[in-house]
């Protein structure tokens, strides 16, 4: 039966791939796209995208665009090998949509690169040449070797890349925070109560961090803002010393105005997402230099450093404990958390520095894209 699913999943697929909506985005697609002379003549590097599988489609393409960007940022022009399925995945797939807002190559291989640019690969038909390394993608758990792999670092989410503005550090060095603790997202119990983050990771739940935070503070320390006038107020005339709450489900933060409400605050609770501990929101939080309470500081890379650029606990009893010392923290230790938080996310978060360690790092060498799912390995 299993075999029989199977085979009638991957018959769906093909079929697909012939329907008039993937045709059109397939033509649309090559229509916006550079062709190998005018990639040569923007006289800068590509990365080439060689990609045969469709793992990077997964939630409706986010890892694809988190991949792609990165290079893109780096200086490098998005390129992708000329073959139908991938072409036209790219103006099918929510977020991989949005990289066609940006200038994008369509090659035969890497025989038309310029030279300097990078092929990124998730099999082993491509053999480097004197001018274009290839970089090879793993997919799924597994211990980065240092000396053989580079974890692509998590990113923001999609939408909060594109709409929103990120302050310069000596602006969010010197912003006055509204908030000590501040959570937003969504807050329902729902699959965020799935048991399997213990089982697979030995966290905690998102629903059990609230309530494990509801029943720790008392109420004058938690605040719900469930209107705009509560979030334009809430600790605009003196700061709240406690935690702010914003439940999605109630209102909702557009992307273009989610950083700077996340820089309104000291500390933001890294609550899990469904399937893993790592969510976008503690990116977009470490970004605007407000420091991560979390339970999983290891599954960065390198792991984020307690009482340096974090605030990590261990468990029930140790999230008790945190948030009690997290309240009582002096401007002094919170402003030199946010200094080591600002410094960290510039060095292992961004793609300037995702460039210099690929830069540095060695060949051949494997690109994890799923870093996020492992500890990082001890140095």
């Amino acid at each position: 039966m299993r075999t029989l699913r199977s085979l009638e999943h991957w018959l769906g697929q093909r079929l697909s791939l012939l329907g008039p909506r993937r045709r059109a985005a397939h033509r649309e697609v090559r229509a916006r796209a550079l062709g190998p002379e005018a990639l040569a003549e923007l006289g800068r590097p590509a990365a080439l995208f060689d990609l045969r599988g469709v793992r990077l489609d997964r939630d409706r393409g986010r890892d694809a665009h988190r991949l792609v960007s990165l290079f893109r940022d780096a200086g490098h022009v998005p390129a992708f090998v000329d073959r139908y399925a991938l072409v036209s995945s790219l103006g099918t797939t929510e977020y991989k949509r949005l990289l066609l807002d940006e200038p994008f190559a369509l090659v035969g291989g890497p025989d038309e690169l310029p030279p300097g640019s990078l092929v990124i690969a998730d099999h082993g038909g491509v053999s480097p040449t004197p001018s274009v390394r290839v970089l090879r993608l793993h997919h799924g758990p597994g211990v980065v070797d240092p000396r053989q792999g580079l974890a692509v670092p998590y990113g923001p989410h999609p939408l909060v890349a594109r709409r929103s503005r990120l302050p310069d550090e000596a602006e969010l060095l010197s912003r006055r925070r509204r908030w000590r603790l501040f959570f937003a997202g969504n807050a329902k119990i729902g699959s965020y109560a799935r048991s399997d983050l213990g089982a697979r990771f030995g966290k905690l739940s998102r629903v059990e961090v609230l309530t494990t935070l509801t029943e720790t503070l008392p109420d004058e320390r938690r605040r719900t803002i469930d209107d705009a006038a509560t979030l334009a107020e809430l600790g605009r005339e003196s700061p709240f010393a406690g935690f702010a709450l914003i439940d999605f489900g109630s209102l909702y933060v557009p992307e273009d105005r989610w950083l700077e409400t996340l820089a309104d605050a000291e500390l933001f609770l890294a609550c899990p997402g469904v399937r893993m501990p790592t969510c976008h929101n503690v990116i977009e939080a470490m970004s605007v230099g407000t420091v991560p309470l979390l339970e999983h500081p290891e599954h960065f890379h390198p792991a984020l450093r307690d009482g340096v650029n974090c605030l990590a606990f261990d468990g029930r009893a140790g999230l008790k404990r945190r948030l009690a010392e997290a309240l009582e923290l002096s401007p002094e230790t919170i402003a030199e958390l946010r200094r080591g938080v600002l410094t960290y996310h510039r060095e292992h978060l961004t793609a300037e520095g995702f460039a210099r360690k690929l830069a540095a790092a060695p060949d051949p060498l494997t690109l994890h894209v799923d870093g996020h799912l492992t500890p990082a390995a001890r140095p």
